[in-house]
C-alpha cells in the first residue's frame, strides 16, 4: 500500500476515479517543452490508461489529446465533467480542492495501475470499507501539500 506521499495522493485518485467514472484526462503542455516530448508524453500516458480499462470495465476514462499552452509546466490534468480533480506533473494547482501530484509521469501511471486493480478487486466503490481505514478519512490537500516541503 501508499507509503509517501506522492503515493498516497494517487491511491486517493484511483479512489475517486473510481467513485466518480467517467473521467477525462488532458495532458497540457507548455513552451518550454518539445512537441515530441509531450507526444511520448501523452501516448505513454493514453496506454496505461488503455489498460486501466480493460481490469476496471466501469471505469470509464476519456484521454483527450494534448493541450499546447504557454506558460505552464507539462502535466496531466484530471477532470469529472467540468470541474478539475487533481494534476499530475510540476505545475501546482492554487485550488486546494484540486489533488497535486507532483511525481514523474511514467511512475505516476504504473502506481495509478497498480491503485486502480488493487481497489476493483477488491469491490471498490461498491463496498464499503473495502479499502481499509486510510481511506475513511476525507482527503486533506492542504496537508498533503505541506508534507511535500522540504
Amino acid at each position: 500500500m501508499a507509503t509517501t506521499a506522492g503515493e498516497i495522493a494517487i491511491a486517493e485518485l484511483a479512489r475517486l476515479m473510481l467513485e466518480l467514472s467517467p473521467v477525462t484526462i488532458v495532458l497540457n503542455s507548455g513552451e518550454q517543452h518539445a512537441r515530441w516530448e509531450s507526444e511520448l508524453f501523452w501516448n505513454h500516458a493514453n496506454s496505461r490508461m488503455l489498460e486501466i480499462n480493460e481490469i476496471a470495465p466501469s471505469l470509464v476514462i476519456n484521454v483527450e489529446p494534448p493541450q499546447y499552452m504557454g506558460g505552464t509546466a507539462q502535466h496531466l490534468a484530471f477532470y469529472k465533467d467540468a470541474k478539475l480533480i487533481a494534476v499530475v506533473g510540476d505545475y501546482m494547482p492554487k485550488s486546494l480542492e484540486v489533488i497535486w501530484i507532483p511525481v514523474e509521469s511514467k511512475r505516476f501511471s504504473e502506481l495509478l495501475y497498480a491503485n486502480l486493480l488493487q481497489f476493483a478487486e477488491a469491490g471498490y466503490p461498491g463496498c464499503v470499507g473495502c479499502l481499509g481505514p486510510a481511506f475513511d478519512r476525507n482527503w486533506n490537500e492542504r496537508a498533503h501539500r505541506e508534507s511535500l516541503r522540504p
